[in-house]
């Protein structure tokens, strides 16, 4: 049984029948069986010998069976071409032996045979690295066409330098031996990667999917640059693409490779490449060339299989595979796996469009929307229409099409029904995009929820409001910025976006500006919930935002934004200001929040953090004292219950069950909790969140772990550099390691970014002059603003 060209040690497991680049298949007839009854002896034996040059063994029983009237001169041949195979064999093994040289070559193991060549592991001993070698077999000798074709892949791989793409170091031939040497690859295919997971009885979960996505664009990079350089690779598929140790994919067999100016189908009528990874129009034989987008084809065939765990298409027979391929569209992805995203699907099923001027026209295109999807950015494919796929439906099916006219006349009676029904969908995506973004915080369900709005023509104010609260709730302003101006462009008195613009300042560490645009809004007041809430993250004190959530509310009693910033804020007013009225009126907040979802584990998370909180002021209550040990089992009973309805992407959880874990001292699980909300984040949002690093640096800094705390809070500093909070511990860390000089450089980057926040500054003051040693800042010049701010009724 022989498997694949590779340069991995994973080479040498063998694949399925359909998952060969057999050369064979190039030049045999497009049913893949021996030629049929009736051919000549000639074309009999080419087609044998073109299977024995790529490295197979041709089923000779079969080749008798099929042409009874040549048996018997075909055993004699057999028995001949058997004996010379032999003989070639034993002649030129030995020199490819464990520790044999060839040229400057030391043979360690061979590593995989395939259709164009055996490949070994090798030293090369000239520089001490490691090679895979890839030799032609003996047997190539059989067949004319097989050693420029071997020449042709090393000279088209040689020429590409890119990097996914497997490097060629050299190329020569020793005693009628062609080799070529490459880069070893340390790793596997990603046929034999998924193989293993499926193995495994593991299931496509989010990671896998995001990796997929990365792995796209890696590919759909280098065969941009291939492209570019005048090569289509005609062979894309899941055992060409090599996953390395690092979690990187690289192309490698080039040997179907052609230059643009070569890339028809070899022969009229034949096929090309592997038979699950062809385009329709070279499946059912209707185009003779093979460019650009039949690559683009293979690499959407790969991702569907890489994402479904199942090819695209499948059969017990290749002829059964290339009727599917030429007559039917592939499944949709999220028919077999409800969680792959909807942006992916429609990326994967762009590329395999049967159309090929549907197609991405080029690899860059495919990599440039792999990019946006991977950045949570809107992709530039869209799923098509109805009327393209009526146009498709009625080229293949004429009958149908003059009953679908039909029922399209009675349609036409309806068209005013069917375009209220329209806007009511986009105002219902709507909706529920809005709850996804400031209830659930899902943004990838947010994302997609929007681009199905805009398909309905949907309000454009209301999408641009709502791509612009995306980033402000993932604390990221300045992406929100632009989507916030799209709409006061719009409609320039939208107090929605004016008081989330203001916010959106705040979040920055701009207090001016939001300043500036507080005086623009004036006295105006909102008329919607959604406003009331905006303005009260806006406004400046407790008292004005708690009465803007409640204006929220009164508007909508069942707005959970709004009692979500309700519980926060009285959070914020029992435990910093002391004030015990806020305690039962934040624990029925938390407690709507679970009535109101049931099943959310972010609803869960925060009721936990609440009993949390009331922990933390029950402890400086002596009266109190009887409810602490019932408030910490609720708060580990929501925070079970938040574990466990958790979803995939939900860091949230993580992060808050993070911070009960360091309240309880039980740091180590505390530590591995934000590890966790951050890695989650990542795969969410593309990103890290400074907050969360900020809490983490917090527990390694508990922990006495305090090399691991800097670290964490230079990344935090990084990402938030707006931010004083993060500055301010660093100059904690600092102190304590008796580096006052950068203390007092710390000191004086807090004041400069607090210096128009006199409380904020107040308390920054404070913590300063506690390191233990004067921080040498002007403090007196910002006491005096301070002083000026407050006399003046300045921002609090």
């Amino acid at each position: 049984m022989q498997s694949d060209d590779r340069c991995s040690p994973e080479d040498a497991a063998a694949g399925s029948p359909d998952d060969r680049s057999d050369e064979a298949e190039a030049v045999s007839s497009s049913d893949g069986a021996p030629a049929g009854a009736g051919a000549s002896l000639e074309n009999i034996l080419d087609q044998y010998m073109e299977e024995l040059a790529a490295g197979h063994e041709p089923d000779q029983q079969k080749y008798l069976s099929v042409h009874p009237d040549l048996a018997e001169a075909l055993k004699g041949v057999f028995r001949t071409l058997d004996f010379v195979e032999t003989t070639s064999r034993s002649l030129n093994a030995g020199r490819l032996e464990k520790g044999r040289f060839l040229g400057e070559y030391r043979i360690v193991r061979e590593i995989g045979r395939g259709g164009m060549g055996v490949v070994y592991e090798a030293i090369q001993t000239s520089l001490g690295r490691r090679v895979a070698l890839k030799v032609l077999p003996p047997a190539a000798i059989l067949s004319g066409a097989a050693p420029q074709r071997f020449v042709r892949e090393a000279s088209t791989a040689g020429r590409l330098h890119h990097t996914n793409i497997v490097p060629v170091y050299a190329v020569g031939h020793i005693d009628d031996i062609r080799y070529y040497a490459m880069q070893y690859i340390d790793g596997q295919s990603l046929s034999d990667h998924v193989r293993a997971l499926k193995d495994a009885g593991s299931r496509p979960n989010t990671d896998h999917l995001i990796e997929v996505a990365r792995w796209g664009r890696q590919v759909a990079e280098a065969l941009a640059y291939a492209h570019g350089q005048g090569v289509v690779h005609r062979d894309i598929k899941p055992s060409n693409l090599l996953l390395d140790v690092r979690g990187n994919v690289w192309v490698t067999d080039f040997g179907l490779a052609r230059a643009h100016e070569h890339t028809t189908i070899t022969m009229k009528g034949d096929v090309v490449g592997t038979t699950r990874y062809l385009a329709p129009e070279h499946a059912a034989g209707k185009s003779e060339r093979f460019d650009e987008r039949g690559d683009v084809y293979a690499l959407g065939a790969t991702m569907y299989e890489l994402l479904a765990f199942q090819p695209a298409y499948d059969g017990d027979s290749r002829e059964s595979v290339l009727n599917q391929i030429a007559t039917n569209a592939p499944h949709s992805l999220r028919q077999i796996n409800r969680s792959i995203p909807k942006d992916l699907e429609t990326i994967v099923l762009h590329c395999m469009d049967r159309e090929p001027a549907s197609r991405y026209a080029r690899a860059e295109d495919v990599a440039e929307d792999l990019r946006r999807f991977l950045a949570h950015e809107p992709i530039l494919a869209r799923r098509p229409s109805i009327l393209i796929k009526a146009n498709r439906f009625g080229r293949r099916h004429r009958v149908q099409l003059i009953w679908a006219v039909v029922v399209c006349v009675l349609l036409v009676l309806a068209g005013g029904l069917l375009n209220r029904m329209r806007v009511q969908e986009g105002m219902r995506l709507l909706d529920e995009a809005a709850a996804a973004i400031l209830d659930e915080h899902d943004m990838a369900r947010a994302q997609d929820l929007l681009s199905r709005a805009e398909f309905f023509r949907a309000d454009q104010t209301r999408l641009w409001m709502y791509r612009g609260l995306i980033p402000l709730v993932n604390l990221d302003p300045k992406e929100a910025q632009p989507h916030l101006m799209r709409v006061l462009q719009s409609d320039p008195d939208n107090l929605e976006a004016q008081y989330a613009m203001v916010y959106a300042y705040l979040v920055a560490g701009d207090d001016v500006s939001a300043g500036r645009w507080l005086q623009r809004i004036g006295e105006q007041e909102p008329t919607t919930a959604l406003g009331w809430l905006m303005k009260g993250y806006a406004v400046g004190s407790a008292v004005e935002s708690l009465d803007c959530f409640n204006r929220a509310l009164s508007l909508d009693a069942n707005f959970m934004p709004a009692i979500e910033a309700r519980a926060r804020l009285r959070c914020d007013l029992l435990v910093i200001n002391g004030d015990r009225s806020q305690l039962e009126p934040m624990l029925d907040d938390y407690d709507a929040w679970v009535i109101f979802r049931p099943n959310s584990a972010r609803a869960y998370s925060h009721h936990a953090s609440g009993w949390l909180h009331a922990v933390a002021y029950g402890k400086t209550q002596p009266d109190l004292g009887g409810s602490l040990d019932a408030w910490t089992q609720h708060c580990n009973e929501d925070f079970e219950q938040a574990i466990a309805l958790r979803l995939p992407l939900d860091w949230e959880v993580y992060a808050l069950q993070g911070v009960f874990l360091r309240y309880g001292n039980r740091l180590d699980e505390a530590v591995a909790a934000f590890e966790a909300a951050d890695a989650t984040h990542v795969s969410a949002v593309g990103r890290r969140h400074p907050g969360i690093l900020h809490q983490l640096a917090v527990t390694l800094h508990a922990d006495g772990r305090v090399a691991e705390a800097v670290a964490a809070n230079d990344d935090a500093m990084d990402i938030w550099p707006e931010s004083f909070i993060p500055v301010l511990h660093a100059a904690v860390l600092q102190a304590e390691a008796g580096r006052f000089d950068q203390v007092n450089a710390s000191g004086r980057q807090v004041i400069s970014l607090v210096e128009e926040n006199w409380i904020t500054l107040a308390l920054c003051l404070s913590v300063l002059e506690g390191l233990g040693q004067p921080v040498q800042v002007d403090a007196q010049a910002a006491l005096d603003r301070m002083d000026l701010a407050a006399a003046g009724g300045g921002r609090r």
